[in-house]
């Protein structure tokens, strides 16, 4: 049945002059200016909460002020550099640090720096103290008795450096170590030298000084980390993440020169390491490469690097365990407790170098380049040293970068 209308909208009939009908479309919305109020600032970056309310802002220097309630251009940044003529720093060679009394030392390639005195007020170029030879690299650094302990890897023994300059020492002979830790005011160290034609243990092993000898406990694989965090002395394999609490103490052992008939003792005393290595993390199969880059404890609980993210375990509680806490990236270039804060240098998945700021509630960045010439690594703590809080390297240049928090 024809329709008695050309067209209907809404239920009512319209009729159409001939020749007069177009097709076209609304126009764009009026532009309005508005505005946009920001009140909250706490939690920093990084907030991807669906509810919270002021989660859309973002910045580079900057950081909180007020708890929260705004922003300030944060933190001072000075750029210097090494001394010419030193090794380089590299991405690939971590720059291991210890802080002894009133400086700090680190070590890059086979050279031990020591920076100005922790109460001074200017900042000078670190001095040289002891250079480990040609060819020679420091692989880790520790704090020992208010001197200094040197592992040199499969490279050379355990060296024992008195403070502040030398001289260096083998703390014993034949001892080689590529990690090194002071717990309880004995030394322990993940053995560097793997040949079975020199007699050195596994790299599994981490040998303990007792002060009467020296005893070995055994892992599930290859040691990647060692270190101290929350009273605690930590291990990290490529399989599993070991914990120790143990202390030297004095207990009677068989009397190696007795026989049968002696007047000697059937047991002497001697001084034993009590307890074992914990399991305290298992997943049972090779992590990444750059897994346990760091082992840090902050605010209580142990933070680390693992499968490409910033993690920390909480010990207790409905949510016991591992917890992403918020930043991620390709790869990690190293971190460190400063100023009340974690500092992480990172390469991001856009392959820009980044370093972040942690104060337990909220991730603040600190310093960006997408173009890749300046790549931040290994964040040393200064503890106020040339009135500065960070110090950055620079990958592959003698360049540093100076940050002061406070």
């Amino acid at each position: 049945m024809p329709e008695s209308t050309d067209i209907s909208l809404d239920n009512a009939g319209y009729m159409l002059a001939p020749g007069a009908y177009q097709r076209t479309q609304d126009g764009m919305a009026e532009g309005r200016t508005g505005r946009i109020v920001m009140r909250d600032f706490f939690g920093g970056q990084h907030r991807a909460l669906q509810l919270e309310r002021d989660r859309g802002w973002d910045g580079i220097g900057t950081g909180p002020a007020l708890d929260g309630q705004g922003v300030v251009p944060w933190p001072l940044i000075a750029s210097t550099s090494l001394a010419t003529g030193g090794p380089t720093p590299l991405a690939s060679m971590p720059v291991p640090t210890a802080t002894v009394n009133e400086y700090v030392f680190f070590a890059i390639g086979g050279k031990l720096y020591r920076t100005t005195q922790l109460i001074a007020t200017t900042w000078t170029t670190p001095a040289e103290v002891w250079d480990a030879g040609t060819g020679v690299r420091i692989t880790s650094l520790a704090w020992y008795n208010d001197d200094l302990l040197v592992a040199l890897g499969d490279e050379g023994d355990l060296m024992y450096l008195q403070y502040p300059s030398g001289p260096a020492t083998p703390l014993l002979t034949g001892e080689r170590a590529h990690h090194v830790v002071s717990y309880a005011g004995f030394a322990l160290w993940s053995e560097a030298d793997s040949s079975t034609s020199s007699g050195g243990g596994g790299t599994n092993e981490i040998r303990m000084v007792t002060g009467t000898g020296v005893e070995s406990r055994y892992l599930d694989a290859r040691v990647t980390k060692l270190t101290t965090a929350g009273a605690r002395v930590w291990a990290a394999s490529n399989t599993s993440l070991y914990s120790f609490t143990g202390r030297v103490r004095e207990t009677l052992i068989p009397n190696p020169g007795w026989t049968t008939g002696s007047t000697e003792p059937t047991s002497i005393p001697a001084l034993r390491w009590s307890g074992e290595w914990d399991p305290f993390f298992q997943h049972g199969s090779w992590s990444d490469d750059d897994d346990y880059t760091f082992l840090l404890g902050f605010g209580g609980r142990l933070i680390t690097w693992l499968g490409k993210r910033v993690v920390e375990h909480n010990p207790s509680g409905d949510r016991a365990g591992w917890r992403d806490i918020g930043l991620g990236g390709r790869t990690c270039r190293g971190a460190c407790i400063a100023g009340g804060y974690l500092i992480v240098a990172l390469e991001a998945i856009d392959g820009a170098s980044e370093v972040w700021l942690w104060n337990g509630a909220g991730w603040w960045l600190l310093l960006r380049d997408e173009t890749g010439v300046t790549r931040w690594i290994w964040p040393t703590n200064l503890s106020g040293a040339g009135d500065w809080d960070i110090m950055l390297f620079h990958d592959g240049s003698l360049g540093i970068d100076l940050a002061r928090l406070h």
